[in-house]
């Protein structure tokens, strides 16, 4: 029978399994950096990863790209709108890639720490 905790435990280490794909899918490219940023920073509180310099530098991104229109919600905006907000936030990510980048390393070194899972390790 489950405990209570186990059930905890266990939504944790799922939480902490899937921000450690997402970090490591955005640092080789598979994984849309905003969408990453969106991502990581909704399944923080459930994997319980300490707060850290790398996690504000997520959270600031998805702060600062929050009201840019991703997958379906793009089609309620005018081209000319979405032109210009693409280039908005091509050039703010472009200017914030390397210090993204770095926030990712450290959090997969931060979550591998935690759990001691790597990017390579598939965890059914």
């Amino acid at each position: 029978m489950m405990t209570e905790n186990t059930d905890k435990v266990r939504k944790r280490d799922s939480a902490r399994r899937t921000a450690l794909e997402i970090a490591c899918g955005m640092r080789d490219g598979r994984i849309q950096l905003i969408d990453g940023c969106r991502s990581l920073v909704q399944l923080r509180a459930d994997a319980d990863i300490p707060p850290s310099k790398a996690l504000d530098v997520v959270v600031a991104v998805e702060s600062e790209t929050d009201d840019y229109p991703v997958g379906s919600g793009r089609s309620g905006y005018a081209p000319e709108l979405l032109a210009r907000l693409d280039a908005e936030v091509s050039k703010y990510l472009s200017d914030m890639r390397p210090v993204l980048m770095e926030a990712c390393r450290e959090i997969i070194r931060e979550i591998e720490a935690l759990q001691l899972y790597s990017c390579d390790t598939k965890v059914q």
